[in-house]
């Protein structure tokens, strides 16, 4: 009964998601948002650390400056994510072609501020090219928020639709699982 069970239903709904192109596409992209997600664990370590030789920042107060991560991400949905829907909601091609620019974009947003949040971090850059402590931590503040920003959408609304779209029924909880 279990053996019959697996390869009638299981089996089928497994070959089906882990075939698929645009599963793996979205799995490794979901994969590097939720990273991004979850690295307000270890912001607040970034921002004592990088805070040195001056220390601005006190251990204390470091985790704090991680909420800047979640309130990008809460405007990322607020504007993209609104903009993301309206053009979800019109079927003319042009819309689709301009949804897929405007992931493409935050996509490329968000790599941006991982790059400008490691140029930061280089004592470097801190101590030669940017001699005011206070505009190191601003500028680390906007690049967090921004990287926010930049994941919001594509964390959020992207796994479901594709899931929707491409999947049928009986495997977009094998997919949802996965992704």
């Amino acid at each position: 009964m279990v053996r019959q069970t697996f390869q009638t239903s299981i089996l089928p709904s497994l070959k089906s998601v882990l075939s698929s192109s645009i599963f793996w596409v979205v799995a490794a992209a979901n994969s590097g948002s939720s990273m991004i997600k979850s690295s307000d664990k270890i912001l607040g370590t970034y921002y004592h650390d990088t805070s040195y030789p001056t220390n601005i920042i006190s251990e204390n107060q470091a985790g704090g400056f991680t909420i800047f991560l979640s309130l990008g991400m809460l405007f990322g949905l607020a504007i993209y994510g609104r903009i993301f829907t309206s053009l979800r909601n019109s079927v003319h091609t042009t819309h689709e072609q301009e949804r897929k620019r405007l992931i493409l974009r935050l996509y490329v947003w968000t790599v941006c501020m991982c790059y400008i949040l490691s140029f930061l971090a280089i004592p470097f850059v801190r101590s030669a090219m940017i001699r005011s402590s206070s505009i190191v931590l601003l500028l680390q503040i906007m690049a967090t928020f921004g990287l926010g920003v930049g994941i919001a959408v594509p964390l959020y609304h992207i796994p479901a639709i594709v899931g929707q779209m491409s999947f049928n029924a009986g495997n977009r909880g094998l997919y949802a699982s996965y992704t």
